[in-house]
């Protein structure tokens, strides 16, 4: 899988847009009946929608990972400035939801390859065996 990232850098790496750069997913679903009548009695009596949050967190999942792949088939390596909204889409009589993620796709073009490097306790890549005064510019 590749990184989805919601800053607009990928730290350590140089970048490059692939294609367009932009990927967006968008679906509209919605939360059926007894969802509907179990949260009206949480709205009534208090407490946390159980039945909307793993319904819900379940289509963003699969939003997320329908992303990585179309990604990845387009040859992008990590996708930058992701941002995701989720509001309400009023429909007569059911409960319905719009689910939107955008963000923009990118690959590596830096010479020296990371990913292949050993991380220091705290964050800092460990130095190579080649020559500690190697370690990259971040």
């Amino acid at each position: 899988m590749i990184p989805l990232l919601t800053i607009d850098h990928v730290p350590g790496r140089q970048i490059e847009i692939v294609g367009s750069g932009l990927i967006v997913e968008h679906q509209t679903f919605g939360l059926n009946v007894v969802r509907d009548f179990l949260a009206g009695l949480t709205d009534f009596f208090g407490g946390q929608a159980g039945s909307y949050d793993s319904l819900t967190l379940s289509k963003v999942q699969a939003m997320i990972d329908t992303i990585m792949r179309r990604a990845m088939h387009e040859g992008a390596e990590a996708v930058i400035g992701i941002q995701a909204t989720v509001r309400p889409f009023p429909a007569k009589r059911m409960s319905m939801v719009q689910v939107t993620f955008t963000g923009t796709m990118v690959r590596y073009s830096d010479t020296n390859s990371y990913s292949n490097r050993k991380l220091e306790h705290d964050g800092r890549l460990a130095p190579t065996s080649a020559s500690p005064h190697d370690a990259p510019v971040l």
